[in-house]
């Protein structure tokens, strides 16, 4: 009699969880949405703040436009975008109108690259492999 009894508490108990568990899913799942729209709001809260500094530091004369900036680049990340894109360092030397021998002293670190080819090589990231093949000079 005793294992009935449990038995029957036990399909009892498993009900009750059951029904909670139903009448807890739109509230589940409404909690869901929410948790995603905070997440939402704490991202846009993030660049409305970088954005204020931002200003903050052209108001006081402190910052310098993101215009001006040189971008960072060194001979590993030429490297890496010259394989990306499918180019040869002839090919990417002709490109930004050095020669051959500067592109290997920029990838090895015996050269530094002047900000003007610094601000060059940036904008080819932003180009796709088409758009680039389309900036070689025609032979």
């Amino acid at each position: 009699m005793g294992n009935i009894q449990r038995a029957i508490e036990n399909e009892i108990e498993r009900r009750v969880r059951l029904e909670n568990g139903h009448q807890n899913a739109g509230a589940r799942r409404a909690m869901v949405k929410m948790k995603r729209e905070m997440a939402e709001f704490r991202k846009e809260l993030r660049c409305l703040k970088d954005e204020l500094a931002e200003i903050s530091e052209i108001v006081s004369g402190t910052a310098r436009p993101k215009h001006l900036a040189v971008p960072r680049v060194d001979g590993a990340g030429i490297r890496k975008l010259r394989k990306k894109d499918e180019l040869t360092a002839k090919e990417f030397a002709a490109i930004l109108g050095v020669s051959l021998e500067t592109v290997s002293r920029w990838e090895n670190g015996k050269q530094r690259i002047r900000s003007a080819h610094k601000k060059a090589i940036a904008n080819l990231r932003n180009l796709g492999k088409k758009a680039i093949k389309k900036c070689l000079p025609k032979q």
